[in-house]
């Protein structure tokens, strides 16, 4: 899809047609929530889209399925962890647990370099959703390999206990499940305080002194894409989360664009419904991965109907501000 504007939603001071809103469903927030999956909210969105903008939803380009899922070595190995058998000694079965988690790592670690032969052979330009992830994840694990390595050489077995204190040093391809499933928890608190704070806020204060500078550290702090520790000193600084939200929103709108030439949410592999949906705002702990991928069809049929960056970046910004429990019907998107 073409954009067709360069402007950005958060440097034109897009709060006010959010808070409109808001104004909407403010009531709705508390008594009756719509249901993300609602078939009469899905065939609202589409209904003000043109002919041609329905036809392009409802039938993808379709490329592969292939095309919207990277390989499995951007995702941790499985983790196979021994069960203690009752004649087995205390000290046998933590020494057979460490070996487990090394093994474990160590694979992960084979994993980054393997996908870096493979980002060497992919084309300058990144033409598919896959090959953007690809890039995206060994990156991500490229920089965190030295320190982590250093962990590892330093501590051996007892690296899953230490990495608890440092979550940031681990490569995507070495976070265990329970260490990820910690993390995921965590972002989820703090993106529910989040949003519950704007609610509160909102119904307290004039509309017209809610700036972009809140509403982008709100959807930061959703996406964790702040450290929390800036809550300790009252937030992080305003222009640091506003830049942050701005690149998200762009790389959001690629990858949507990306995902809808692939086949849409039903293309994605198990896995990567989960990790779609969180970098969406969606929260997906005790969710199934149909529920996951209904609300990810629900997203793109919200974002993609237009070609407009302002109101592309609007409506995910609306999105990202709520809980999947509140996304709005779309005469709420309209300005």
């Amino acid at each position: 899809m073409v954009h067709t504007s360069s402007s950005s939603a958060i440097g034109r001071g897009f709060p006010l047609s959010v808070l409109r809103a808001w104004r909407l469903s403010s009531a709705r927030y508390y008594s009756s929530p719509s249901s993300p999956s609602s078939p009469s909210s899905s065939s609202s969105v589409a209904a003000t889209a043109s002919p041609k903008q329905q036809q392009e939803i409802a039938v993808p380009l379709n490329i592969s399925p292939d095309a919207a899922n990277p390989p499995a070595s951007t995702r941790p190995p499985p983790l196979d962890v021994p069960v203690r058998a009752p004649e087995t000694s205390t000290f046998s079965h933590l020494f057979s647990v460490g070996k487990a988690y090394l093994t474990f790592y160590k694979t992960g670690l084979g994993q980054i370099f393997t996908n870096m032969q493979l980002v060497r052979a992919l084309p300058a330009a990144t033409t598919t959703r896959s090959h953007l992830l690809l890039r995206e994840r060994f990156q991500h694990d490229i920089r965190r390999l030295p320190l982590f390595g250093l962990l590892m050489f330093v501590c051996g077995e007892f690296t899953p206990l230490v990495v608890l204190a440092v979550p940031s040093t681990v490569p995507y391809t070495c976070r265990i499940p329970a260490h990820a499933s910690k993390l995921q928890r965590r972002l989820e608190a703090q993106r529910d305080a989040a949003r519950r704070k704007l609610l509160v806020d909102y119904d307290n204060v004039n509309a017209t002194i809610i700036t972009a500078r809140i509403m982008a550290d709100v959807v930061a702090r959703s996406l964790g894409l702040v450290s929390p520790y800036w809550e300790r000193i009252g937030g992080a600084p305003g222009p640091l989360a506003e830049l942050r939200v701005r690149k998200r929103l762009h790389r959001l709108a690629e990858d949507d664009d990306l995902l809808v030439q692939a086949g849409g949410a039903p293309a994605l592999e198990p896995e990567e419904v989960r990790l779609a949906a969180n970098d969406r705002g969606v929260n997906v702990t005790g969710r199934t991965d149909d529920e996951l991928r209904g609300l990810l069809e629900q997203w793109l049929r919200v974002t993609t109907v237009t070609d407009n960056v302002e109101e592309r970046e609007r409506r995910m910004l609306i999105l990202l501000s709520r809980s999947t429990e509140n996304w709005p019907w779309e005469e709420e998107l309209k300005v």
